[in-house]
Parts: structure tokens; C-alpha cells; sequence
């Protein structure tokens, strides 16, 4: 798991985070998911992470 933070405007920061869960021999046939989430800092200093949208990703040919 990877979570990526981006922007395309210096005021828009967007967060995103990456995971892979692997099936197949090879872990080839697996499914990625992609968290698209908001950040924000608890009072004590720690983040609180909330997912706003979630999208599920698989192989479609092995061509691909």
C-alpha cells in the first residue's frame, strides 16, 4: 500500500492511496484498488484519513 499525495493546483491537494491484492500463479490476475481520500490533523497531531471514493481495478486479457 502506497498513498500518493498530488495536486493540480498549489491549493488542491488530493490523496490517494494504492493497494494490490495479488491472485493467480503468478499474481498476475490480481485486483488494485484506488482510495481517493481527504486528510486532516487531530487535535493530538495525528491524521485522520477519510475515504470519499473507492474504485476496483482488474486485468481484462493478458494482451493488455
Amino acid at each position: 500500500n502506497i498513498m500518493v499525495r498530488w495536486s493540480t493546483t498549489p491549493a488542491e491537494i488530493n490523496y490517494t492511496t494504492w493497494e494490490y491484492l495479488p491472485a493467480g500463479a503468478n499474481w498476475e490476475q490480481g485486483i488494485l484498488y484506488r482510495y481517493q481520500q481527504n486528510v486532516s490533523r487531530n487535535r493530538d497531531g495525528s491524521d485522520h484519513i477519510e475515504t470519499h471514493t473507492i474504485s476496483e481495478f482488474v486485468k481484462v486479457s493478458e494482451e493488455v
